[in-house]
């Protein structure tokens, strides 16, 4: 009973594994010129994947702490140790899924790496621009009318013609 509840969450998990790795696949291909709306609905579509892994991962740990108590073992038992324990058709099907969630797992973290860079990248240009643009608005001072030094006020300068 615990095994098809572990097997019927272990195909959830790869399902919205996928899932989470297409936004994520998603999200790298999205142009720096997207606007704010894309970048939220891909960001609220890897947020529920998230959420539902996290959720998912919480449900399995209940279903092997069902199974160890079910089949009196003392002690926790990890996902590999319980796949040696099961019979054959179980012990491959679980193999199989414990396959596909590791290679996700592995894909969706080089993915999240690159873009996770590529979001640094940006910030900074973003901070460059910034921070050139903040330095043109720095004007040097001027020689004034009345023979002091001033700073300019204002979005312009105007100079009077002697």
């Amino acid at each position: 009973m615990q095994l098809d509840r572990l097997i019927q969450n272990l195909n959830s998990q790869v399902e919205m594994h996928q899932v989470l790795l297409d936004t994520l696949n998603q999200e790298k291909e999205i142009p720096a010129s997207c606007s704010l709306m894309e970048l939220g609905e891909v960001h609220g579509v890897r947020d529920f994947a998230t959420q539902q892994i996290l959720d998912l991962e919480s449900a399995r740990i209940r279903i092997m702490a069902d199974y160890t108590t079910e089949n009196s073992i003392k002690t926790e038992i990890s996902l590999k140790e319980l796949i040696y324990q099961c019979d054959s058709p179980a012990r491959e099907q679980l193999n199989e899924l414990r396959y596909q969630l590791n290679q996700l797992v592995l894909r969706i973290q080089s993915v999240g790496r690159q873009n996770a860079e590529k979001a640094v990248s940006r910030i900074a240009c973003f901070r460059e621009i910034q921070a050139s643009v903040h330095k043109s608005f720095k004007r040097h001072a001027i020689y004034s009318v009345n023979g002091r030094m001033t700073q300019p006020k204002g979005a312009c300068m105007v100079q009077k013609s002697i």
